[in-house]
């Protein structure tokens, strides 16, 4: 199953102050790749304020927090 990964305008905002770095860049796209696949497998849960969402690292200095929906039976129907 193909997950989909909605950004929001906080990501693309915080995009623009990385897009200079390649590296980041490539981390990032591989990151969204293995979200789209499983995100259950990508980052670590949160606590506290955050419960619920889960955050993932970019080169050690950025962090994503994203939110899993988990999407109704008739999404699948093709």
């Amino acid at each position: 199953m193909t997950w989909v990964v909605k950004r929001t305008d906080t990501f693309l905002e915080s995009l623009k102050t990385i897009k200079k770095n390649k590296k980041a860049l490539e981390e990032l796209d591989k990151k969204i790749k293995r979200l789209q696949e499983d995100p259950l497998h990508v980052g670590g849960w949160l606590s506290g304020e955050l419960h619920g969402k889960k955050a993932t690292r970019i080169e050690s200095v950025y962090n994503i927090t994203f939110t899993i929906y988990n999407p109704p039976d008739w999404f699948n129907i093709i």
